[in-house]
């Protein structure tokens, strides 16, 4: 069977019965398309650059042949030609049905268009190349069928640069996954964002995908252009256990700090409260008090501030410091966790020996600080109960916690401060006492409990309400001051009269 070029007559290529035997055809006769398969992509191979369906093969007698057309490979001195043919101009209406087709997989109206000849690269009105629309519900039959079209392998089919093996990656298509990358898709082809396939596959946790990339030498520790994230900040995000151990398994880097706020994967696993990413990460030999780049945050500030009290077994099981301090403010784990009131993890820190009266770096508030201002009652019964102590002072102002409990009108936590004997004359370096400073924000309820706990200088905080216009409140110190003025008199006159007996 000789196969002859119709523009100039030169011989194409000669194939033999051996040659079909070679390919599988003894018993069975080839068809017209099993002879362009074979001239295109065969042991032949004379169709360099062109694809089946951009060739049309004639008879001798130069009638033009369906692909369904049998041959007989047995009769010798048959003549067929090659007519190449280009691809259609674009047209929108065509090219959009091409890639709904591709979408929904309907094999035979794809070969057709494609034998017309339409470009396999044709896109949908929202810019959606037809190799992605397939890939994205895992049509392997039609990526095949493009992939012999000569499609382009990498063409985003989305605004944000996403390519077919984006898609495929992302929604679990291990088998179009496959034929991609070994067809030689880009394994590390980024998204206008920066993401590869990898961290598709990572984020989605198919496990199976994300090894089949590693084994391809894909890039373990690329990280996103905008967030910094690798794959394994991604797997530990979003509590993907399987999928972070395979990464690691390949070499993955335990603690990088690319993000923007220096965030490691065994930060966004304490984040998320995820105990047994956290325990794979550690054992690993992920950095225990790994500090985040802006802030200083460890693993256990985290847990302290969302209450995952068994994360912060762990990570004290494993070494972390249990006092470890902020940059920037030196808040310690305690801080956090009175800040938010996370009792149980509070008593799992103050039995592990930490220090109850850190001070931070600003402004020298401790925990009980903390507990007072932000109305943490039971926190602050927590703290005074462990041992902290009742009055400590801030640095510059020498604020106690009773006077931050006044100042802002935490009803609940003050008398629970009261309840433990702190100071209720203690002043600020300025002089203001907690009666004082109740007074001038007009905080009543406040007033009474100090009242009740033998408060001085009412006369002072009458005043001082009066001046901010609380003047129920200031009339109500004016008869608390006169009522101890009068008990203060009787008091000496009983003194006088006992000397004189």
């Amino acid at each position: 069977m000789q196969i002859r070029w119709a523009s100039s007559g030169a011989l194409a290529a000669t194939v033999t019965p051996e040659d079909w035997a070679a390919l599988g055809f003894v018993s069975a006769r080839p068809t017209v398309k099993a002879l362009k398969q074979c001239l295109a992509a065969g042991p032949k191979r004379v169709l360099q650059g062109i694809t089946r369906f951009q060739v049309k093969l004639m008879s001798e007698t130069g009638s033009l042949l369906q692909d369904e057309v049998i041959l007989d490979p047995l009769v010798n001195g048959q003549l067929y030609h090659l007519v190449v043919t280009e691809h259609w101009p674009r047209d929108p209406a065509q090219d959009q049905s091409f890639v709904l087709a591709c979408r929904e997989n309907r094999l035979k109206e794809v070969e057709e268009l494609l034998q017309r000849p339409l470009s396999p690269n044709a896109t949908d009105e929202g810019g959606s190349g037809a190799m992605y629309a397939a890939s994205l519900e895992g049509h392997l039959q039609c990526v095949l069928l493009l992939l012999e079209a000569g499609a382009d392998k990498d063409l985003p089919g989305t605004a944000t640069h996403k390519a077919p093996l984006h898609a495929a990656a992302r929604n679990g298509h291990f088998e179009v996954v496959k034929v991609l990358v070994e067809d030689g898709a880009e394994k590390d082809i980024s998204t206008n964002f920066g993401a590869t396939p990898l961290h598709f596959a990572a984020q989605t946790g198919h496990t199976r995908i994300v090894r089949f990339l590693l084994e391809s030498r894909a890039d373990k520790d690329r990280a996103e252009g905008n967030g910094g994230l690798t794959p394994l900040h991604i797997a530990a995000e979003n509590g993907e256990t399987d999928v972070a151990r395979v990464l690691l398994e390949f070499g993955a880097c335990r603690d990088p700090a690319t993000t923007e706020a220096g965030l490691a994967p065994v930060h966004l696993a304490a984040q998320a409260g995820n105990l047994e990413m956290l325990r794979l990460l550690l054992e690993s030999g992920a950095d225990k008090d790994c500090s985040t780049r802006e802030h200083g945050f460890v693993p256990l500030h985290f847990a302290a501030k969302n209450g995952f009290s068994d994360l912060a077994r762990v990570l004290l099981a494993h070494g972390a410091n249990k006092n470890a301090t902020t940059r920037d403010l030196g808040l310690t784990p305690l801080h956090v966790a009175a800040q938010t009131g996370q009792s149980e993890l509070a008593t799992l820190l103050l039995q592990s020996g930490v220090d109850k009266d850190p001070a931070t770096l600003d402004q020298g508030f401790t925990p009980l600080h903390v507990a007072a201002a932000t109305g943490q009652s039971e926190m602050a019964r927590l703290l005074l109960r462990n041992g902290a102590a009742k009055d400590p002072k801030t640095f510059e102002h020498l604020l106690t916690p009773l006077y931050v409990a006044a100042q802002c009108g935490q009803n609940e936590t003050l008398p629970v401060l009261l309840e433990y004997a702190a100071d209720v004359h203690g002043g600020t370096k300025e002089g203001l006492t907690p009666l004082e400073v109740a007074a001038c924000n007009g905080f009543t309820k406040i007033v009474s409990h100090l009242l009740l706990a033998g408060a001085e200088r009412c006369w002072e905080a009458s005043q001082l309400a009066s001046l901010q216009g609380h003047h129920e409140l200031a009339s109500l110190l004016l008869r608390a001051a006169a009522a101890s003025h009068t008990t203060s008199r009787c008091s000496e006159t009983a003194v006088k009269r006992r000397r004189v007996e």
